[in-house]
């Protein structure tokens, strides 16, 4: 049976891309705001990891509609990590896999103090928002504090 409600898939639209792009503070005169790209080598199995072909596929995007120099790397996961940490990039690739089953396997990784926020991210209140929701036994009140949540985003 076919599926029936799929997303379209995004279209390239290079002034659409330019039009969000001076809006976001990086007007054509500037330049484009993609220039240092990376992602991590997986252990074994050879070829490209999907997040490389996704950084590599993004900024190709950027290249063909702001002129764009990047440099896409692939590069030793420990280096990556690294480089991550400290904000050594303009588009970078990420993934995580839930260890158990609860929303917060997802939305923890984002809070200010997080080991595992690599993004330079932070939102006191989305760091209040999942105080709450953790400390929260009414699993209805914890959904829509973890929503909440979501929506600072």
């Amino acid at each position: 049976m076919p599926i029936t409600n799929r997303r379209p898939a995004w279209a390239f639209n290079p002034e659409q891309g330019r039009k969000l792009l001076a809006e976001a503070g990086f007007p054509a005169e500037k330049g484009s705001p993609v220039s240092n790209t990376r992602s991590f080598s997986g252990a074994g199995g050879g070829g490209k990891m999907p997040a490389l072909v996704a950084v590599e596929f993004a900024a190709n995007v950027a290249r063909r509609a702001r002129g764009s120099k990047s440099n896409c790397a692939q590069i030793e996961r420990k280096v990556f990590y690294s480089a991550q940490s400290r904000l050594d990039f303009d588009l970078s690739s990420s993934s995580w896999i839930g260890d158990y089953n609860d929303a917060n396997t997802f939305l923890d990784i984002f809070m200010s103090n997080s080991g595992n926020n690599r993004t330079g991210w932070k939102n006191p209140r989305y760091d209040e928002l999942i105080h709450q929701a953790n400390m929260q036994t009414d699993l209805n009140q914890r959904a829509e504090l973890f929503r909440e949540a979501e929506r600072k985003f």
